[in-house]
């Protein structure tokens, strides 16, 4: 039987001599670029050394996309993907904390539900968004879904906001959503999320209200929006649409290997020329959303020389490579997807 660490070795193997350090290096250089972007652009706006006003939108749109960018590194290092030692990609790790969202959280509904059960609608956390939303056929129909395709990106936008305070609840609950956190939270990790928590108001609310008044509210409100919704639909357009397969609960999923059932509840998303290669970059290779699924624990730095294999060990077990044409073709997908899920069932 197929698994995760099988699979990532087929990969590796696969692989030049060095390809697999170059890229650790390359996701280090990309760490440090970013956390430098933003930390630059948040003291040029704390300074007040950025005028005039569409100067100063610029600073803070820099500031949000290198905050968008961070979080990929995150992803990438809660992944224990950065460093060979897993401690020090974790130590990375934690700086999604100073974000705002709790890593610990984080690691547990994404790296062991999401990864292990996407798609499956008594498991994965992420489909589960009732009653906002419909993600899967198995889930209950309510009237105002009809319209779910219209309003779901402005409740995207709201992410982070939710993140934050969800986490909360989250902690105290010892669940999220209907998954019970099967671990006791050590002393680290539950230092890190208060001091996150509190460094993450200070930095982003408290200090530029002192500094610009009640206005500062407003513009981290509408900075942290277009990275919610930046950050949901690079997730949604992989396992939100119309060409992947959904399970009503574990018991549905065919026991025929790791492969087919990442390969038939995820859709990767055909970037080509320098703009794929730009997108790619902020969203952190997540475009190749299937070779994530597979081999989470290897940087996002190596997926494009992952991806030329992805078909053939598709095809070696297979499974069938599902790929959205284009950008555009992906996002058609995904409203096409909540349309048709918004409709009354016919039973």
């Amino acid at each position: 039987m197929d698994t995760v660490e099988s699979v990532r070795q087929q990969l590796l193997d696969r692989l030049e001599h060095g390809q697999l350090q170059s890229a650790r290096r390359r996701l280090q250089g990309k760490a440090i670029l970013v956390a430098a972007a933003f930390v630059v652009s948040y003291a040029f706006v704390l300074l007040g050394q950025v005028q005039p006003i569409a100067a100063a939108v610029g600073v803070v749109g820099l500031m949000a996309v290198a905050y968008a960018s961070i979080s990929a590194v995150m992803h990438d290092a809660n992944h224990h993907a950065m460093f060979e030692n897993p401690r020090l990609s974790r130590l990375v790790g934690y700086w999604l904390d100073l974000f705002g969202a709790s890593s610990m959280v984080w690691c547990f509904k994404h790296n062991r539900v999401h990864h292990d059960f996407a798609n499956v609608t008594d498991t994965d956390t992420d489909v589960q968004q009732s009653p906002f939303l419909r993600l899967t056929p198995h889930q209950r129909w309510r009237p105002w879904f009809r319209f779910q395709h219209l309003y779901a990106p402005i409740l995207y936008g709201f992410i982070t906001v939710q993140t934050y305070a969800g986490d909360f609840l989250n902690l105290f609950s010892r669940r999220v959503k209907n998954q019970t956190m099967d671990f006791r939270p050590g002393l680290v990790d539950l230092t890190m999320f208060g001091l996150g928590k509190v460094l993450f108001v200070i930095w982003a609310v408290v200090v530029p209200v002192i500094l610009f008044g009640p206005v500062a509210l407003v513009v981290a409100f509408v900075a942290s929006w277009f990275v919610g919704l930046a950050l949901a639909l690079t997730v949604q357009v992989a396992h939100a649409v119309d060409i992947v397969e959904f399970h009503e609960n574990k018991d549905e999923i065919p026991a025929d290997g790791f492969v087919k059932f990442q390969a038939r509840v995820t859709a990767d998303v055909t970037t080509r020329g320098f703009r794929g290669k730009v997108l790619r970059w902020f969203t952190g290779g997540l475009d190749r959303q299937l070779v994530h699924h597979l081999a989470p624990s290897l940087p996002h730095t190596l997926y494009p020389q992952l991806q030329q294999h992805i078909e053939a060990i598709c095809a070696e077990h297979g499974a069938t490579y599902r790929s959205h044409p284009s950008v555009r073709a992906a996002l058609r997908s995904h409203f096409r997807f909540l349309r048709d899920l918004g409709q009354k069932p016919a039973f």
